[in-house]
């Protein structure tokens, strides 16, 4: 499985776009919208629980994620987060106005990797920030992937207008893609942009691509007894040359092909009805209101 918009996604947009009118007790910030055990949300006051497609997330709730742990998390404003194995990530703060794309965005983040895909509200200079312990990212209209320890950041810059690092009051600022800031220590500055080293983006990407055999966060996962049992062999056949049959015999018959013109015939003679019910006849020369003006 691999996290990207999708059937399920539409689906949970849908329900992603109610939080906006949800009461204000419930604090909901996102929808998990793709899930890959073992991954947890302790919501403030709760204890841990395991995460499943759909889930609300409510603001100030820590999400972990474990050795083969992933989640997505889809927000209102159609932005998303993808988080992958041995991440911790806590949604600190979430406000939107859909009226007026208005609102503002706070993340913190201390371990793991994971892909930010701004929605409405990064096209707004400083309403989005991913803070970490060796700096604090803010994006505008993006697309970022960061890898996050405990005293270092290594942050890739996809697409979009921009992106900052700040560290020790001092910012570095990314406007074009493919470049990389890194903060080697917690008080250490962020390095000027830069080239990403070789092998940098795809193992970050690697590590937040579903693997064979996920469930991606569905019920039980199918056998070979569910499916036998399924009888799906009924609507469906591995026999391809009959299942082509079948369905040519199962669609509509195809209407006649238009009958072909002949430019050089003489012109026919086709009655048509108008509205005052009068005949006219195509192709032929009109006769004239008054025989005794000379024709045009």
């Amino acid at each position: 499985m691999r996290f990207v918009p999708g059937r399920n996604v539409i689906v949970l947009a849908m329900a992603a776009a109610s939080a906006v009118a949800a009461p204000a007790a419930a604090q909901q910030a996102a929808v998990a919208s793709a899930v890959v055990p073992e991954a947890l949300g302790a919501p403030p006051g709760e204890p841990a629980r395991q995460l499943v497609i759909g889930q609300r997330i409510v603001r100030n709730e820590r999400i972990v994620t474990g050795p083969t742990g992933q989640t997505q998390m889809l927000f209102p404003d159609e932005a998303a987060i993808t988080i992958g194995p041995n991440s911790e990530l806590t949604v600190d703060e979430f406000l939107y106005d859909p009226a007026t794309a208005q609102g503002r965005l706070q993340m913190s983040a201390t371990q793991g990797v994971m892909r930010f895909v701004g929605g409405r509200l990064s096209k707004t200079g400083g309403a989005v920030s991913l803070r970490t312990p060796a700096g604090v990212i803010g994006v505008r209209g993006g697309i970022f992937v960061a890898k996050i320890s405990r005293d270092r950041l290594d942050v890739l810059f996809l697409y979009g207008d921009g992106l900052s690092v700040t560290n020790n009051n001092i910012t570095q600022t990314i406007t074009r893609p493919g470049l990389v800031i890194t903060v080697s220590g917690i008080g250490a500055p962020p390095s000027p942009p830069g080239p990403a080293p070789g092998g940098m983006l795809g193992g970050m990407l690697g590590q937040l691509s579903g693997r064979p055999g996920a469930p991606g966060g569905a019920g039980p996962t199918p056998t070979d007894a569910s499916v036998v049992n399924s009888h799906i062999s009924a609507a469906a056949s591995d026999n391809v040359p009959a299942s082509v049959r079948q369905a040519g015999q199962a669609a509509p018959p195809s209407a006649p092909p238009p009958p072909a013109i002949n430019p050089g015939a003489p012109p026919v003679r086709t009655q048509l009805n108008t509205v005052a019910n009068q005949p006219v006849v195509v192709g032929v020369q009109p006769t004239l209101a008054n025989p005794g003006l000379p024709r045009p």
